[in-house]
């Protein structure tokens, strides 16, 4: 039984820590990415990869950069790794609130400043980021505690190392962590004990020596701005360093304005009140606590141009502490007054929930609201880079590409799983890569910050404005999704994927040789870089009517181009069409609509020749079954009536009962008795769509055209069709509707005559 309040203790304890976390763990994409957390995370994400390219130390912060590189934020959910590793951190610093309590006054002490610390709106803002202030706030926290430890053990080498390693945490956190030796000089004075505190903050500087050259080559680069000072919103003090008396009392009503302002939103006056009345009874421990931070406080308000309230994460722990301690001595024991003081205390802390739930309608500091904002904080970016990830969240298959313009673009990049994502700033994307990402189907988004109305460098891409939200001074942040390119970006997506037709002259000109001189042609190319080549050498032709075809990227079919083909006769000029079109969709989507003839080579340049569309023809029942499982269901005849060197326009209708490994080919004659007229050969839709790719239950048109020899006598005659092997040759058997079987079918009529 008499440890029973030990374990109460102990429990009530655990649930103060489990609170802190919960409340630092909630909701924390709630808050946009503030442009120190996005440049902390690029650092730390370096050093994860090996890669070193950060300023020295991270500008002083090399711990934090370290620790969240344990986390690997290099793949999903990059900023809320970086952020929940930072609120683990912190955690340490709540367990420092409860020790601290304890070694003032009482358990009860301790539990309360447990509390305060948990849900302190200062803490709760600032620990919920990617901020090296909330770790150097936890370590020296942690200082404060061992070094009360250490005046008190009996045997101090342990808790002097303690001592050592929470101070050299803090120095290597941030720089600034350096002022937290206060508690241990002071110490000296109020406690004694000279040679415990001293050994402890040599150990500290040789366990910082030590650390930091374990890691001497990954330091980093020094951009100077350590030596010159240029970091934060510390200088050298105006006094002491120019004589400037004026201009010191100018930083310091600066400073002590930005503190009250602090005060107001972040901790409340109630418990500033206690604070102060922690000192009533004087004891040694509460006004060394008191004078320590004190100490810190003034070395900030005399160095700082202003303060910002990330920076005052070293009072945390003492305000905790202090307070609590003050709540107690002024209850005297008794627990109604107890909790009645602590409800006082705790009311403006009912910020701390709308810190966690909406970030920008919270009472915030002037520094805090311009810093996390405005401007610096591109919160337009938020909930831009957010509808991404919504929209993107099902997408496993096509990483998507996102595109920064105008913004801070680790801000934007933050939110994002680089390994699966590409985030560029805008104007390192080229008209290639735009080019390859939409030919990949990719999801390609700009996250773009609007200066004015209509000053978008994203010219010449066709997009869809998925949202519009508000940024700093009635700008905007605009998402777009880009669905295609337009004009020159078009162009010179065309020139980079494709050949030069300029460098084929040649076989351009072999081309338009064997084309008619008087009969009407319609020409489509694709791709349309091949029409300015081609232009000159047609120009004296008039029968010939040339078009580029399928102009958009990506390559798709449009209306215009359902115009292009409705002439009798069209040849199309593919030249490496597959760079722009690998599944060609253009061709397939030619031999469903026009009925293919034949095709020729010039080099690198291939024309296919096609005969124009047909209105409905003569449809002949077939049902011939090939083999184990091909059926030949209908042959439809669109030139029942022809004359000698016309065409003769066929679709052949297939079904695939069953599934084929063997690559077939068709034979289609026209024949009268023992002569053959004119025939065609091949695999089914221009060889697009082979016998082993044809699903069970799929139905397959193959439509071409049989262009008839000008000698061609007049007469009746019939088609015959067949499949043969074509690695073999064997022709496949038939088995026909009657019951008899053979090697083709035949049928139809088909009338030849000179005169039509």
């Amino acid at each position: 039984m008499a440890s029973s309040p030990r374990v109460r203790f102990l429990l009530t304890s655990v649930v103060i820590i489990w609170l802190a976390l919960w409340l630092r763990f909630t909701d924390l994409y709630s808050q946009p990415v503030f442009v120190d957390e996005a440049n902390h995370l690029a650092w730390a994400q370096r050093y994860a990869s090996n890669n070193f390219d950060y300023p020295l130390f991270m500008d002083g912060k090399f711990l934090m950069g370290l620790i969240v590189a344990l986390f690997q934020p290099v793949g999903p959910g990059p900023l809320w790794v970086g952020r929940a590793a930072m609120a683990l951190t912190a955690i340490p610093g709540v367990a420092a609130c409860i020790a601290g309590g304890v070694l003032l006054g009482s358990r009860k002490a301790g539990l309360l400043a447990g509390v305060i610390c948990a849900v302190l709106p200062q803490a709760i803002f600032h620990e919920r980021q990617l901020l090296a202030d909330a770790l150097m706030g936890a370590a020296g926290s942690l200082a404060i505690v061992f070094t009360l430890q250490l005046t008190r053990a009996r045997r101090p080498l342990w808790p002097a190392i303690r001592l050592a390693a929470a101070l050299a945490a803090a120095f290597v956190a941030k720089l600034f962590g350096a002022l937290y030796v206060i508690f241990p000089l002071l110490a000296i004075l109020w406690f004694g004990r000279v040679k415990r505190q001293s050994l402890a903050l040599g150990l500290g500087v040789l366990i910082t020596v030590a650390f930091l050259g374990a890691l001497y080559p990954r330091w980093g680069e020094n951009d100077q701005r350590l030596a010159n000072q240029q970091i934060g919103f510390l200088s050298c003090p105006p006094l002491l360093c120019d004589g400037d008396l004026a201009g010191q009392m100018d930083n310091a009503g600066r400073a002590l304005q930005t503190l009250s302002e602090l005060v107001n939103a972040y901790v409340g006056w109630p418990l500033m009140v206690f604070v102060g009345l922690s000192l009533i009874p004087r004891k040694r421990e509460v006004v060394f606590l008191f004078m320590g931070a004190a100490g810190m406080l003034l070395a900030f308000v005399f160095a700082a141009r202003d303060i910002p309230p990330r920076y005052m994460a070293f009072m945390v722990m003492p305000i905790a502490v202090l307070g609590a301690h003050g709540i107690v001595v002024v209850s005297r024991k008794s627990f109604a007054v107890t909790c009645a003081l602590t409800l006082v205390t705790l009311w403006p802390m009912t910020n701390t929930a709308i810190l966690i739930a909406d970030p920008i309608k919270a009472d915030l500091p002037d520094l805090d609201r311009q810093s996390f904002t405005n401007g610096a904080m591109h919160n337009g970016a938020h909930e831009a880079a957010l509808a991404i990830l919504n929209r993107e969240a099902g997408n496993a298959a096509t990483p998507p590409v996102v595109l920064s313009v105008n913004t801070h673009f680790n801000s934007v990049a933050a939110y994002f799983d680089r390994t699966r994502v590409d985030v560029r700033q805008f104007d390192q994307a080229f008209p290639a890569d735009i080019g390859n990402w939409l030919l990949n189907g990719q999801h390609v988004y700009i996250i773009e910050e609007q200066m004015t109305v209509d000053d978008s460098p994203t010219s010449g891409l066709l997009a869809e404005v998925l949202g519009r939200y508000p940024h700093f001074q009635s700008r905007t942040v605009r998402l777009q999704w880009i669905t295609g390119a337009e004009g020159g970006v078009r162009d010179k997506i065309f020139s980079d994927f494709f050949p030069d037709p300029d460098k084929l002259l040649s076989n351009y000109q072999a081309l338009v040789d064997t084309l008619p001189q008087t009969d009407p042609l319609t020409l489509l190319a694709y791709p349309l870089t091949q029409v300015e080549t081609l232009s000159p050498l047609l120009a004296a032709r008039s029968n010939l009517t040339l078009s580029p075809f399928a102009a958009s990227w990506p390559t798709m079919i449009a209306p215009s181009d359902e115009r292009l083909i409705n002439a009798d006769s069209i040849n199309v000029i593919f030249l490496e069409e597959t760079k722009g079109d690998p599944s060609r969709q253009l061709e397939t989507w030619l031999n469903t609509r026009l009925f293919r003839l034949d095709e020729q080579w010039f080099g690198p340049v291939r024309m296919i020749r096609f005969a124009g569309r047909a209105e409905a023809g003569e449809t002949i029942t077939v049902g011939a079954r090939f083999g184990d499982g091909l059926t030949l269901e209908s042959v439809e005849v669109f030139d029942p009536v022809a004359r000698p060197g016309s065409i003769v326009r066929l679709r052949l209708i297939w079904r695939a009962e069953s599934s084929i490994s063997q690559q077939l080919k068709i034979f289609t004659h026209i024949f009268a008795g023992e002569g053959i007229a004119a025939q065609h050969d091949g695999q089914p839709a221009g060889e697009l769509r082979p016998t082993n790719t044809w699903a069970v239950g799929e139905t397959i048109l193959d439509q071409f055209a049989i262009r008839l020899p000008p000698e061609t006598l007049s007469g009746e005659y019939q088609l015959r069709i067949g499949m043969y092997d074509l690695n073999t040759q064997a022709r496949l058997p038939v088995q026909l509707p009657d019951g008899a079987s053979g090697e083709f079918w035949a049928g139809g009529k088909i009338a030849i005559s000179q005169c039509r």
